[in-house]
């Protein structure tokens, strides 16, 4: 008995061990105002925030960025400058930059296509240029403007959900305003707006391990379901409310999001809830300059997910269980 006692002991503790919250750490990218101003650091939930590092520059500072495709080995981002009308591209470990295009308007946030054929960016003020991404991976030239029409012109930012034929998200509040919520035609431009005044309108992400975009703005976040339209309930985040400060974020794939706001840095981890508005929040000390934060997938680093961790773990103390049995 006092054998099976301990082998259920064992069982009970590898279990709960799998599901407890796990380790990670984020390399993540971000733009700033000073220069340099396209920065990489690293988040680690064990040793927690890293030391960034300068990696492009820009002649007024820079303000969107987007993951880029790998060019000549390496990966690459995109940034759009501050107030002007460039979008450039540098590898992640920086360096000369790869390339540089003309988007033809005031270039803010920046989106890539499912297919990362296409770079969008806004004006939010009723224009949205695109650029051309070539098979080599490099910004084919100068953007082509396009006016919007429909509910909404002053789109900031659209994204694309589980489903690249499905509908194409817009919103269009700014730093510290409420905006607008809809779907647009990426070829027509043309907007349905679907929710009007809310506070999460300043930034937008698809998360695939949930299969939501996650929305950003004014100290809170929330979530969009793609495929129905419908908003879930949103949540503060710590900060607070700033008035002119963009409130952005972005995720990792894995259950792990970070989020900029008001010169905080606060990390989310809703691995084990698989939901961000049900995560823990985790405020990472010290004062972050960041103004736009981009988080590459691959360049994400986690132990096991706690469920699966759990299962592994249950299956090696069954097996011990049954080679007690039949011993």
């Amino acid at each position: 008995m006092k054998k099976r006692t301990l082998l259920s002991t064992l069982f009970v503790c590898l279990v709960a061990g799998g599901f407890a919250a796990h380790a990670a750490t984020i390399t993540f990218y971000y733009t700033t105002l000073g220069s340099p101003d396209v920065f990489s650091n690293t988040y680690s939930t064990i040793t927690g925030l890293g030391s960034p590092v300068g990696i492009g520059s820009t002649l007024q500072g820079a303000d969107g960025i987007e993951d880029g495709p790998v060019v000549g080995g390496l990966r690459t981002l995109f940034f759009t400058g501050e107030t002007d009308q460039t979008v450039f591209q540098i590898p992640v470990t920086g360096g000369s930059l790869v390339s540089s295009g003309n988007a033809g308007i005031t270039a803010y946030l920046l989106t890539a296509n499912p297919s990362d054929t296409t770079l969008y960016t806004f004006n939010n003020a009723g224009q949205v240029s695109t650029l051309t991404v070539t098979g080599a991976g490099l910004i084919a030239g100068a953007g082509t403007v396009h006016n919007v029409t429909g509910s909404d012109t002053n789109v900031s930012r659209i994204t694309w959900g589980s489903n690249p034929a499905g509908p194409v998200y817009y919103i269009t509040g700014g730093p510290g305003l409420n905006g607008d919520l809809g779907t647009i035609d990426p070829t027509t431009f043309i907007t349905t707006r679907l929710d009007t005044n809310i506070a999460t309108a300043e930034d937008a992400h698809y998360d695939p391990y949930t299969g939501l975009i996650v929305l950003f703005g004014q100290g809170q976040i929330n979530t969009l379901n793609p495929t129905t339209g419908l908003l879930g309930t949103a949540i503060s985040v710590p900060g607070g409310t700033c008035t002119g400060t963009l409130t952005t974020g972005d995720l990792d794939g894995l259950g792990h999001a970070l989020i900029t706001d008001c010169g905080t840095l606060s990390y989310i981890d809703f691995s084990a809830t698989h939901n961000i508005l049900t995560g823990a929040v985790t405020t990472i000390p010290g004062v972050f300059g960041g103004k736009d934060i981009e988080i590459f997938q691959s360049s994400t680093q986690s132990t096991p997910e706690p469920s699966t961790m759990g299962f592994a773990l249950g299956g090696l103390a069954l097996v011990a269980f049954r080679r007690f049995r039949r011993a």
